[in-house]
């Protein structure tokens, strides 16, 4: 399976969700190529998951780092946006 040597590859390392997405197709049942569609239609950048996207009120925000992603959360809770999505496959 294509998921299964990404998870095992030094790439996966360094993001955080093709190991939960492999998590989440074993507690659930759902294959994880369709999880990881998912998340690549969700958050995807650059053909890759991004743990630290965000969405908006409708609007794809990519910040560089967690903290910034939880920076910017916290701003846009601040200008009483409350349709915010936050993470791989949010």
């Amino acid at each position: 399976m294509y998921l299964s040597s990404l998870a095992s590859s030094a790439g996966a390392a360094t993001n955080p969700c093709e190991p939960e997405i492999l998590r989440a197709a074993d507690r659930y049942g759902v294959p994880a190529g369709i999880l990881y569609a998912v998340g690549l239609t969700e958050t995807g950048n650059k053909g890759s998951l991004q743990p630290n996207a965000l969405n908006i009120e409708g609007k794809a925000v990519f910040p560089r780092s967690r903290t910034e992603a939880l920076a910017a959360f916290a701003n846009a809770q601040r200008e009483g946006k409350t349709l915010i999505d936050l993470g791989c496959m949010q």
